[in-house]
């Protein structure tokens, strides 16, 4: 049940399915980055190889956080559109 700030822990085997989610998501991305062309010589060829390493790192930080146990999620806003 959520707590007075919202703030309820994440069950433990979400957060696994979650973070196996995240690490897949990961390799997919990574496999097709490394496939890029050496030559990054066009605008749509830069703006590619710049989107894919910007969703690296973004996967990388989650990656990071749902690596840690006890993750804290706030359920309040969820709860306040419903009402």
């Amino acid at each position: 049940p959520p707590s007075s700030t919202g703030l309820v822990t994440l069950p433990e085997e979400e957060r696994v399915k979650i973070l196996e989610g995240l690490k897949k998501n990961w390799e997919k991305l990574n496999s097709d980055y490394q496939k890029l062309s050496l030559t990054v010589d066009t605008v749509p060829k830069i703006s590619r190889k710049v989107n894919m390493e910007q969703q690296l790192k973004m996967l990388e930080d989650n990656i990071h956080k749902f690596s840690h146990p006890n993750i804290l999620v706030n359920f309040a806003g969820a709860y306040a559109q419903r009402a």
